[in-house]
């Protein structure tokens, strides 16, 4: 008996150490957190391709319904047709 209970002591003394943290995530948070992330870079690198100090500009000149539209070279390369090289 006397080794069964100093057996029992030692394993509640071992339980009574242990800790368990649990972390619950407020996921709405996280996301609003992100989307605020991501609408700050999409607006800060907007600015810098508009404002900033290299800026190189394409005018239309070929269509006259849109002649004098300015394109910024992120937009002419939607506007660029990838097989022949020329603008759409």
């Amino acid at each position: 008996n006397g080794v069964e209970e100093a057996i029992i002591l030692e394993r509640l003394r071992a339980i009574e150490k242990k800790i368990v943290t649990y972390v619950c995530l407020d996921y709405s948070r996280i996301v609003d957190a992100v989307q605020l992330r991501l609408a700050t870079a999409h607006a800060d690198l907007k600015y810098r391709v508009e404002k900033g100090p290299v800026s190189v500009l394409y005018k239309c000149t070929n269509d006259p319904d849109i002649c004098g539209k300015r394109y910024s070279s992120l937009d002419a390369m939607r506007l660029l047709d990838p097989t022949t090289g020329q603008f759409t």
